[in-house]
């Protein structure tokens, strides 16, 4: 269960020399490591096509129906 797991990658930040700001977020959460990361989701496409962030809004190829969402609480 991803209940109880936590996830975070000091070494990016050394690698990178960067620090997690909206310019790296995904980036940084789409790492293979991440157990979080889903790569049938929309940030998986926007970040294999190398699409601003903007893209989710505009881009037809990906559409609405193929969205899938997980809520964690």
């Amino acid at each position: 269960s991803l209940l109880n797991l936590n996830w975070s990658d000091l070494s990016w930040f050394q690698h990178f020399n960067a620090e997690l700001n909206e310019e790296t977020a995904l980036a940084y959460f789409c790492q293979i490591g991440n157990p979080f990361y889903d790569r049938s989701s929309l940030n998986e496409q926007i970040y294999i096509k190398n699409l601003p962030v903007e893209a989710m809004v505009r881009d037809r190829e990906i559409s609405s129906s193929r969205l899938k969402v997980i809520f964690y609480s």
